[in-house]
């Protein structure tokens, strides 16, 4: 419940850079569905930027447009996500860090 709450306090002032730190750490399946489901309704109906900071890169995939892979506090690549998807030819992003990272990068 509390991280519902920061996430609502954070959007109820409508700004137009949201800054969101691992939305759903710790919340179960249902709450983190509609914590995503929030976060992409609001950028889409105030045409407003949602910056999502996470380790869960299914939840990146499925959130962003555009992502910064952050390795060891360097930017080691960043993109749209489909393009990155294609340029890797992986099934998700966790694919395309892991090869990013180990060195696999085209």
């Amino acid at each position: 419940m509390k991280r519902r709450v920061q996430v609502a306090r954070a959007l109820m002032v409508k700004p137009r850079v949201a800054v969101l730190d691992e939305p759903t750490a710790g919340l179960d399946v249902i709450q983190a569905r509609e914590i995503r489901d929030i976060a992409k309704k609001y950028s889409v109906e105030l045409g407003a930027t949602v910056l999502v900071s996470s380790h869960n890169m299914l939840e990146v995939e499925e959130l962003c447009g555009r992502v910064a892979m952050i390795h060891e506090g360097v930017i080691v690549k960043e993109g749209y996500v489909s393009d990155l998807l294609q340029e890797f030819g992986a099934r998700n992003l966790e694919e395309v860090f892991l090869r990013v990272i180990r060195g696999g990068a085209r």
